[in-house]
């Protein structure tokens, strides 16, 4: 089974988001229910070693951490494959990711070593995009990029099943891992 771990976005981010989306026609735009941050994605997963990454996930400590937004992107260079609104890197977030990856690993998983940008998906693009999109990206992307996007404290991340099929993956959460209060000075 296809699963990935996650940051959940409130639903007030989810809306601002949703509303920046209006305005570009091309693409498929990503449902407002199924915008995340995610942390690590991993295929093809088994019965056993997701009840190990259920586990490790259990034992990682994170405390809630605020998380800022610093603008539109585009992936994919010369074919564009998605746009997105990216997360602003703090070393709380990349010591969440490096653990979630250990933890993962842990768990016997394999994990892609690539570079971790954060970020939230608006749109997919799909293997043939329009000939149009490089012009509307450039349009969207002149009157949108510099729209403010609220910041957030993220309080827990979450395990989710995507099931491809149809127009959009269905997701599932199959887990959640809320973070542990920040200790007090008393």
């Amino acid at each position: 089974m296809r699963v990935f771990i996650a940051l959940p976005l409130p639903v007030e981010v989810q809306d601002h988001l949703a509303a920046l989306q209006e305005g570009l026609t091309v693409g498929r735009p990503v449902e407002m229910e199924q915008m995340h941050i995610t942390l690590a994605f991993l295929a093809d997963v088994a019965a056993q070693p997701l009840s190990d990454l259920n586990d490790a996930l259990e034992e990682i400590r994170a405390y809630p951490f605020e998380i800022g937004f610093c603008g539109l992107d585009v992936f994919g260079g010369d074919k564009p494959r998605l746009l997105a609104e990216m997360v602003r890197p703090s070393p709380e977030l990349d010591h969440l990711h490096r653990a979630v990856a250990s933890a993962a690993r842990s768990a016997g998983l394999d994990v892609r070593r690539q570079r971790f940008r954060p970020h939230v998906t608006l749109f997919r693009f799909g293997a043939r995009p329009p000939a149009h999109l490089p012009q509307a990206l450039q349009r969207f992307l002149s009157a949108k990029a510099a729209l403010p996007v609220p910041a957030f404290v993220a309080d827990r991340m979450v395990l989710v099943k995507s099931t491809l099929g149809g127009t959009a993956p269905v997701y599932d959460q199959l887990a959640e891992y809320p973070f542990h209060p920040i200790p007090s000075d008393d």
